[in-house]
């Protein structure tokens, strides 16, 4: 199934980062604001830049109830080591922020910085 990619994005590109030497699965996270117009369906791009592992990312939208955020599980991306990768997703934004937890497949040995951006599926 092929989608049209608006221009529009949400926020600007982010950046995740894990330091030299970081043990399998440690966690990143990133949240971002609900457009204030949310779209049904968002393509999540993952520039992972590591040769030595791939990254999950976990979904979550992130509700405000009394005052606290609670996560609630959406979904799980998977992202390859060393590849720009782009992922459709429906429902992130109902309600809602939204939270991602990227975390690091395997061990590695040097760090890395990745880069997410979120955009618009018509």
């Amino acid at each position: 199934m092929s989608y049209l990619i608006s221009s529009k994005q949400v926020d600007i590109d982010r950046s995740v980062t894990w330091a030299n030497n970081a043990v399998v699965n440690t966690s990143v996270t990133i949240n971002f604001t609900k457009p204030a117009q949310p779209v049904d369906k968002y393509q999540i791009t993952f520039d992972n830049q590591s040769l030595e592992t791939s990254v999950t990312c976990n979904v979550y939208a992130l509700k405000t109830i009394n005052g606290v955020q609670k996560p609630s599980h959406i979904g799980v991306l998977s992202y390859a080591a060393n590849a720009v990768q782009s992922k459709t997703i429906e429902n992130i934004f109902v309600n809602a922020d939204l939270r991602l937890v990227f975390s690091n497949g395997s061990a590695i040995v040097t760090g890395f910085t990745g880069y997410v951006k979120i955009e618009e599926v018509m």
